[in-house]
C-alpha cells in the first residue's frame, strides 16, 4: 500500500539531505515497504506486448512535496517468463526533450530487452525507467529545471523503497543514466544487489578534473579517426585526412565555408558520429562540406543545443563552475577537430538561475567501497573519457571492463561487455 504524503514527504526530505551535508548515512531499514503488502504502489496497466507504470515522486526531492508538487514517474516493464524472477531496474542516457529516442528511451529499452541484452534478460522482471525531463516524462511547468543527477538518483531510491518494496535490486544504467546510477551506490550502497555501469561520469570527482580528461579524449578520438581515414580505403579522403581538415578549417576561418558549418558544428557531428561507431560517416560530411557542399554535415551535426537541452547539465554543474569550464574548453587547441560542443552547451549555463545540485560534490558511502558494480566502457570513448571511468572503479574497488570498440555506450552494442554485464547482474 502506498505511504501517505506525510510518511513520502519525510522520505524524500531524508534521501535529499542525505546528500548534502556530513558523512553520508544508510537509510534505515524502516523505511523499505514490506514485499508482502498486497496493494502495489505503481499502477501497472497493458500497454502493447509490455506494460506501463505510473510512480509519484516529490518534484524536489529536496523540498518536498509540499514546495513543488509531485511528478509522474513513468515506468515499462517487461515481465520474465520464469517465476519469482528479481526486478532488473534499466536506466537509459538522457535525451533530447523534443523525441522519443527508438533506443536509449525508456520504453524502447523495455521493449527491446531481449534484443539488446540477449535470452538472458528473460530472466529478470525488466523495469526501466524514464528519466525526468526526457520527452517520456516532462516536468511540470516552473520546474523544468530539476532534472540534475542526483534528483534522478532519489527518484531510484524511492521507486526501490516506496514502489518495489525491496531491500535491494539490480540496476544497469547507460550514459547519464549511469551517471545517476552511481550516485545512488555512492550514497546508498546497501540498497543494491549488483550494477552494471555503462559509460559513466564520476558523481564524486571534481568537474574540473573531469573537463580537463574529456580535452584530453577527445584529442584521441580525433587523432583515431584521422588514423582511421588513412587506413581504410573506404574513407573518401584516404590519402589526405589532414588535408582535407586543414581546408575545411580555413573555409571556416575566411568565411568560404558552407552556410552553418562552424567548429561548433563539426564538433556535433563528430560526436553523432563517432559516439555511434561510425567515422565514416563523419568523413563524407566532412569531405562534402569543404568542397562546399554542407548539407551532410548540417544533417549529422543537427541543431546546436538549445537551453531544453541543457538543464540537467546545469543543475549538475551551476553558473559558477560553468563559467570556469568554458574557459578551460575554450583555451583548448585541438589538434585536429572537437569532439562534442561542450563549450557550447556550457554557455548556455551562465545565465542559469535555477538552484544547482552539483557533482563533483558527492558524499561517498564508506559501503559502497567494494560494492558489487560492474564499470564497463570503451577504451577510447569521445564522449566519456575512460581514465575516470577507470579511476572510479579503482577507487571503489569496483570490477573494470573496458571494451577495445571505439564508441560511446557498448552494454547492447558489443557482444563481449553485453554478455559480462548479464554474467554480473545474474551473479555468476
Amino acid at each position: 500500500m502506498r505511504r501517505g504524503p506525510a510518511t513520502s514527504l519525510l522520505l524524500a526530505l531524508t534521501l535529499g539531505l542525505g546528500s548534502c551535508a556530513g558523512p553520508v548515512a544508510e537509510a534505515p531499514e524502516s523505511t523499505v515497504a514490506d514485499p508482502t503488502v498486497a496493494d502495489d504502489p505503481v499502477e501497472w496497466v497493458p500497454c502493447g506486448a509490455i506494460q506501463c507504470g505510473n510512480f509519484t515522486v516529490p518534484v524536489d526531492h529536496l523540498g518536498g512535496e509540499q514546495s513543488a508538487g509531485v511528478l509522474t514517474l513513468r515506468l515499462f516493464r517487461r515481465s520474465s517468463t520464469t517465476d519469482n524472477a528479481p526486478v532488473l531496474l534499466l536506466v537509459g542516457d538522457r535525451l533530447k526533450p523534443d523525441r522519443v529516442d527508438a533506443t536509449w528511451g525508456a520504453r524502447a529499452l523495455a521493449e527491446r530487452a531481449e534484443l539488446m541484452l540477449g535470452t538472458a534478460a528473460r530472466g529478470f522482471d525488466v523495469i526501466s525507467v524514464a528519466l525526468r525531463g526526457s520527452a517520456e516524462m516532462p516536468m511540470p511547468p516552473g520546474t523544468e529545471a530539476i532534472v540534475g543527477t542526483l534528483d534522478v538518483a532519489d527518484d531510484l531510491e524511492l521507486l526501490r523503497t516506496e514502489g518495489l518494496g525491496s531491500p535491494r535490486v539490480r540496476v544497469l544504467g547507460w550514459g547519464d543514466g549511469a551517471t545517476a546510477v552511481a550516485a545512488w551506490v555512492m550514497r546508498r550502497p546497501s540498497a543494491i544487489g549488483a550494477a552494471v555501469l555503462d559509460s559513466p561520469a564520476d558523481p564524486a570527482a571534481s568537474l574540473r578534473t573531469q573537463s580537463e580528461a574529456h580535452i584530453i579524449a577527445s584529442d584521441a578520438a580525433a587523432d583515431w579517426a584521422v588514423k582511421w581515414c588513412a587506413s581504410h580505403l573506404s574513407c573518401p579522403v584516404n590519402a589526405t585526412p589532414a588535408n582535407t581538415l586543414e581546408l575545411l578549417d580555413a573555409r571556416i576561418d575566411d568565411g568560404s565555408a558552407p552556410e552553418g558549418i562552424t567548429r561548433a558544428s563539426l564538433a556535433r557531428a563528430a560526436e553523432v558520429a563517432l559516439a555511434g561507431g561510425s567515422p565514416n560517416s563523419l568523413w563524407n560530411a566532412i569531405t562534402e562540406a569543404a568542397d562546399r557542399r554542407g548539407d551532410r554535415l548540417a544533417g549529422l551535426a543537427g541543431r546546436p543545443p538549445s537551453e531544453a537541452d541543457v538543464r540537467s547539465l546545469c543543475r549538475d554543474t551551476g553558473s559558477d563552475l560553468a563559467r570556469t569550464l568554458v574557459t578551460l574548453h575554450g583555451a583548448a587547441r585541438p589538434k585536429y577537430f572537437t569532439v562534442g560542443p561542450v563549450a557550447e552547451r556550457l554557455v548556455l549555463c551562465l545565465s542559469s538561475t535555477a538552484p544547482a545540485r552539483p557533482l563533483g560534490q558527492v558524499e561517498e558511502n564508506p559501503g559502497a567501497v567494494g560494492a558489487p558494480v560492474m564499470v564497463t566502457g570503451s577504451a577510447s570513448d569521445p564522449v566519456r573519457p575512460a581514465s575516470i571511468m577507470r579511476a572510479m572503479a579503482e577507487r571503489n574497488k569496483w570490477k573494470w571492463e573496458p571494451s577495445p570498440a571505439v564508441r560511446h555506450l557498448v552494454v547492447g552494442r558489443e557482444e563481449v561487455p553485453t554478455s559480462a554485464a548479464m554474467a554480473h547482474l545474474r551473479g555468476d
